[in-house]
């Protein structure tokens, strides 16, 4: 019924907000860029992007991180 993100950098939160309705469309996904001309582009590089079907724990959410960083120096 409604949608809702949370936006971690290196596990870290640092947003979270309802997005309204989550619908389903044959439109490809856009991770950083928008058709829409209210949302900018974003100015940046996205190097690992997951997407599940339920909201994680942060727990889960550093699991993640840790298991990723040493491929990005951190």
């Amino acid at each position: 019924s409604g949608g809702f993100i949370i936006m971690y950098l290196n596990s870290v939160n640092l947003t979270s907000r309802s997005i309204g309705t989550i619908t389903v469309s044959t439109q490809p996904l856009r991770i950083g860029l928008s058709n829409d001309t209210f949302w900018s582009p974003f100015n940046g590089r996205v190097s690992n992007t997951q997407i599940y079907n339920r909201a994680l724990t942060a727990d889960e959410v550093l699991q993640n991180y840790n298991a990723q960083r040493a491929r990005f120096g951190l």
